[in-house]
């Protein structure tokens, strides 16, 4: 699915109120990254949750919370990166894996400790008319942290 701007686009889709564990995957390239991003989040709290940018000016993956910016690994323009985010509702807090790899452990939502429940993902950025980037392969799976995986949504793009 690619993402195209004229100000701030945002591709979006609400599910269902989860309150427990969460993983996220996709597969995600910046074409233009102008603070290209990814939230997880709900609707009725806006920005509360789970978020990783693409940051034009280091080049850097990050994370935003209330205690500012946490850089990640380097990018590159026009690379394939498989992100996963692992999701604690009820702490507030996921880890981010790119490529296989632990980048963040324990990061806090963006105003941590005020959210109970998610519902909403968001990919956009950018502030001009330009391709921003893609993202494929998009899975949502709601986890019990003593069994498998029980329900899983899957979107592709």
């Amino acid at each position: 699915m690619a993402s195209y701007t004229w100000g701030c686009a945002y591709v979006g889709m609400n599910f269902e109120d989860q309150q427990g564990y969460l993983t996220i995957s996709f597969a995600i390239m910046a074409e233009n990254p102008d603070y290209f991003m990814l939230y997880i989040d709900s609707t009725d709290r806006g920005l509360h949750g789970a978020n990783i940018y693409f940051i034009p000016e280091s080049r850097n993956l990050a994370y935003y919370d209330e205690s500012g910016w946490h850089y990640l690994c380097p990018f590159s323009v026009g690379t394939w990166y498989n992100i996963k985010m692992t999701i604690d509702i009820p702490s507030n807090t996921y880890d981010i894996y790119v490529d296989g790899a632990i980048e963040a452990q324990g990061a806090h939502f963006r105003y941590f400790g005020q959210t109970t429940h998610l519902n909403r993902i968001n990919f956009g950025g950018g502030s001009w008319e330009t391709s921003i980037g893609f993202i494929d392969d998009i899975s949502i799976f709601k986890e019990e942290r003593k069994s498998p995986i029980t329900t899983v949504t899957t979107l592709t793009g």
